[in-house]
């Protein structure tokens, strides 16, 4: 009788594993069920898509940023660092919503801005903010280990659990690839070079980011075959998880009427 496979075990803090890891500090997020703070983030997240006016998204991105802050878990630079890329798409939508959007428009810099426009543009931008900051408050502690242990414990499918675990990884590894290439090619470019040698050395870092995603991909392939890993088995990784108490469910009955109160105020 062939012996069972071994069981998988990636409860390794983040930063051994390889996956990021969006806070250092311990706080009382660490203790609660993941699966609460998941369901938390989502409730008000959804509250906040609703919402149509401009003041609620704002006011909710400025106080929880004032909280990371306070709390001593980030930076101010680390805060803005990380919205950087929300506001970065946002930014498309200042350049383009003002000027498609039909509705009474204002004649400045010469020319027709759209209120409609402008104003759709605000609530957007405040939105993408507020959300992206309470997914931080929330689920920033967790890690990716902490949001797969949410998403296997609410029964999500499990071919998206391993899907998420490995893009998740996948992307942070990239991240850091790409970041060394660019260094090392800004070192080696002389401030003589070229603009059509600099586009060639971006496009060369580029086609290695994509042979080194590839190459990755046939690395952890095989190494889960070698320890019995089957993903479209639907087998899960095992999670030293905690166990839903009294506490949690109190953070989702808060958070829950929270997101009503803005629901109905908002």
């Amino acid at each position: 009788m062939a012996p069972p496979p071994p069981s998988v075990d990636i409860s390794l803090p983040a930063a051994a594993a390889g996956y990021p890891q969006f806070s250092e500090r311990k706080t009382q997020r660490h203790w609660r069920d993941a699966r609460a703070l998941l369901l938390s983030a989502a409730t008000v997240s959804i509250a906040l898509v609703m919402a149509r006016s401009l003041w609620l998204p704002w006011l909710t991105a400025l106080l929880l940023f004032i909280a990371l802050i306070w709390q001593g878990r980030s930076a101010a630079k680390n805060v803005c660092r990380r919205l950087l890329p929300v506001n970065g798409f946002m930014l498309f939508l200042w350049v383009s919503l003002p000027f498609t959007v039909a509705g009474e428009s204002v004649h400045w810099l010469g020319l027709d801005w759209s209120l409609a426009g402008l104003r759709l543009a605000a609530l957007s931008t405040g939105k993408a903010n507020a959300i992206a900051l309470v997914f931080m408050a929330l689920l920033g502690p967790l890690g990716i280990h902490g949001i797969a242990q949410a998403l296997m414990r609410l029964k999500v499918s499990p071919k998206l659990t391993w899907l998420f675990l490995l893009t998740a990884g996948t992307i942070h590894r990239l991240r850091d690839h790409f970041a060394t290439a660019l260094r090392a090619m800004r070192l080696r470019l002389t401030p003589e070079a070229t603009l059509r040698q600099r586009w060639g050395g971006y496009a060369a870092v580029m086609a290695r980011a994509f042979v080194q995603s590839a190459l990755r991909a046939e690395t952890v392939q095989k190494a889960m075959r070698c320890r019995g890993i089957d993903p479209a088995s639907g087998a899960l990784p095992n999670f030293d998880a905690k166990r839903w108490d009294g506490a949690d469910s109190a953070l989702v009955g808060v958070t829950l009427a929270l997101a009503v109160a803005m629901a109905v105020f908002g």
